[in-house]
């Protein structure tokens, strides 16, 4: 009964039903725990048909092969290691190039011949511990198999090498190392380390980043210096702990970008295996940031942006402003700005690395601190401030910076303005003078920002008499250069505008007479116009002085639509309309605070100012010429018709206002476009 029983499990072990498999395999794992040894005869009748099978790779079938796998599991000493030959044999004579090719561009899984291959690998991890004499015979066949599937991730015959390798991790390691400069062995063997299934493997391969280094360093080729920076990625994704503390290593890697980047002067001749190459190398200080960030890292990771490269950094960037950053330590914060300090007193070092470090590190890192009050204090002290005093606004410092690095200078005062560190009162007299020196620079590019910077200056300080007012509100207003830093321009009038009142006497008179003075320059015009309109109940008090330059205006500024384009045309359409609105309002608010004044007991005796009927009919007017121009048949009616719609809007609207009950409407200018219509019809 026993042997009967025991032929019954093996004849089920190769079943193609999974659940048969299973229950015979359980079945037999009882009989041996149970018997040490099975009866030579029983043995042979039950491993007979699966080596009668193994005689030709033609007969093998997926199921048997699981059931061998099983057989090797249960009754390992019981087969002798050669077994591994026959089966790498098998699997040359399957894993023909044609059925490669074919099984490339179909789903794997359904593929019989390539399931078998699968199953025949998946043997050699239970063979008896002499089977790593196969370790470079059965890696190449996988790798020659990969290859020829075009696969660029874990495949199914990763978990098979995986279970294999880890088996032997010291001389899968000796394996690699011979390996690193074949880019295809590296691509297999990265497959594995990414799996996660090889622990063994990889632990030991953690024991070797000295070798790494040396390989990193003294690869003379592309693509051999690759191999060994693949690895070290796949395995910093696994544990990032790893690189950070093998100091030989990260040397390695710095020595490495520094060679890539730290020449300015260089030509870049870019092949893709220098591509990968910078492209590995970032998603590595990735991993290296985000477990222990360093400023001496960054400040050698910032040389990639002082190159062209054809790497894209939008995930770099990101990781440095939405991650790294904000959620820094202040220990970190600290040692960024003392790492940017030594630079700027290091005149060995690339101009173009400190500048970038300046604008892609220190700036964020300021505008971050003052933006977590509680550590704000303890990162920006007493002490940080004299080093920035000493370094960029004291009068004689010895620093030449230039024309880039001048720009992330006045970002740093602009954000040290704007929060006043301790210690700001001893040097904001150094600052001002900075600033001011290049407000009256030639340097279209850094005179709007260090415009902005000094508004805001004043804006917190102030200046006697006008010192500083006066000429930036002319310079703001009159830029040398007509489209010169206009967002910059445009936030500096904001900061100053209202303070102007008490800062500059007769302000409003000042900014009339540029506006008249300036018709001719219509940039300037429009700058100055749209201020007022940003600011309507800042310039309420002196619209007497700017009503009727503005009503004067509505026509220039008409003419000036048909040289424009489209964009541009839209622009001052809107502001047309949105200029008669607003002097319309004030002129609405007048006359209800003067019926408020002559209301009273006794009546003041200083009503304000209204605006004349001369004015409001010349409103009427243009509004009239501006909504019915001349009807063009070749234009797009309902566009034209959406044009005009916000202007007949506002004529029905003004002339509903009791107070403008006295305008007259001529009705002329109607009439001319009916005229014009009839005629194109009756053409």
């Amino acid at each position: 009964m026993f042997n009967r029983v025991t032929q019954l499990y093996f004849k089920a072990l190769y079943s193609p039903v999974k659940e048969v498999k299973l229950a015979a395999d359980r079945g037999l794992s009882v009989i041996l725990r149970n018997q040490s040894r099975l009866p030579k005869e029983l043995l042979q009748n039950g491993l007979r048909p699966v080596l009668m099978n193994l005689s030709d790779h033609k007969k093998l079938t997926v199921s048997g092969l699981d059931g061998l796998a099983r057989l090797l599991k249960l009754l390992t000493n019981y087969f002798k290691v050669e077994i591994g030959s026959k089966l790498l044999d098998h699997f040359d004579s399957i894993a023909k190039p044609n059925l490669l090719s074919e099984a490339a561009y179909t789903p794997i899984v359904d593929n019989e011949d390539i399931c078998k291959l699968v199953e025949l690998l998946n043997i050699f991890h239970l063979l008896p511990l002499a089977a790593n004499q196969f370790i470079e015979r059965f890696t190449r066949v996988v790798v020659e198999t990969e290859t020829q599937l075009h696969t660029a991730s874990p495949s199914v015959f990763t978990p098979a090498l995986s279970k294999y390798l880890n088996r032997y991790p010291g001389e899968t390691v000796e394996l690699l190392f011979s390996r690193l400069k074949e880019p295809r062995w590296v691509r297999t063997i990265g497959n594995v380390i990414q799996s996660g299934d090889a622990p063994a493997f990889m632990a030991e391969l953690l024991k070797h980043s000295d070798r790494f280094a040396q390989a990193i360093l003294e690869e003379t080729t592309e693509v051999a210096r690759l191999g060994p920076l693949l690895i070290c990625k796949d395995l910093a994704l696994l544990n990032p702990e790893w690189v950070p503390s093998q100091p030989q290593l990260l040397d390695a890697l710095k020595e490495y970008w520094t060679r890539e980047f730290g020449d300015p002067t260089a030509r870049d001749v870019y092949s893709q295996a220098k591509l990968a190459q910078h492209r590995t190398v970032c998603s590595i200080w990735t991993q290296v940031l985000s477990q222990t960030p360093r400023a001496d890292i960054l400040f050698t990771l910032i040389l990639l942006f002082t190159r062209k490269v054809l790497v894209d950094t939008a995930d770099l960037l990101e990781f440095i402003y939405q991650k790294l950053i904000p959620t820094a330590s202040p220990q970190l914060y600290r040692e960024v700005l003392t790492t940017f300090f030594r630079a700027l007193d290091d005149p060995d070092l690339p101009q173009g690395q400190v500048v970038q470090f300046a604008r892609i590190v220190v700036i964020p890192v300021l505008h971050n601190v003052f933006a977590r009050r509680d550590i704000a204090s303890d990162v920006v002290d007493a002490d940080v401030l004299r080093e920035f005093h000493s370094r960029i606004w004291e009068r004689d410092n010895q620093y030449n910076p230039s024309d880039r690095m001048k720009l992330e200078f006045l970002h740093m005062t602009d954000a040290i303005v704007q929060h006043q560190p301790p210690g700001w009162d001893r040097v904001k007299g150094d600052v001002i003078r900075f600033v001011w020196k290049l407000v009256i620079s030639d340097d279209a590019l850094a005179r709007p920002l260090a415009s902005l910077v000094a508004a805001r200056f004043l804006a917190s300080f102030g200046d006697d008499a006008g010192r500083f007012s006066r000429p930036l509100w002319i310079g703001l207003l009159r830029p040398i250069h007509e489209n010169e830093g206009s967002p910059m321009i445009k936030q500096a009038l904001d900061v100053l505008a209202p303070i102007m009142t008490a800062r500059l006497p007769r302000w409003d008179h000042l900014t009339r007479q540029i506006l008249v003075e300036d018709q001719a320059h219509w940039n300037r015009m429009l700058n100055t116009y749209r201020l007022i309109l940003r600011h309507p109940n800042l310039f309420y008090p002196s619209r007497e002085l700017f009503t009727p330059v503005i009503v004067q205006s509505l026509m220039r500024i008409t003419s000036l639509i048909m040289s424009q384009d489209p964009r541009s045309a839209a622009e001052l359409r809107t502001m047309i309309l949105d200029l008669n609105d607003l002097v319309v309002k004030w002129d609405t608010r007048a006359c209800a605070e003067q019926e408020q004044m002559m209301s009273t007991d006794p009546p003041v005796a200083n009503s304000p100012w209204v605006m004349p009927l001369g004015l409001r009919e010349a409103i009427i007017s243009h509004l009239v010429r501006y909504g019915h121009p001349i009807p063009d048949p070749q234009k797009d009616k309902d566009k034209d018709k959406e044009a005009q719609s916000r202007p007949l809007q506002q004529i029905s609207a003004f002339l509903g206002m009791e107070s403008w009950k006295d305008v007259n409407l001529k009705l002329q200018f109607f009439s001319r476009g009916f005229e014009t219509v009839c005629f194109s019809t009756s053409q």
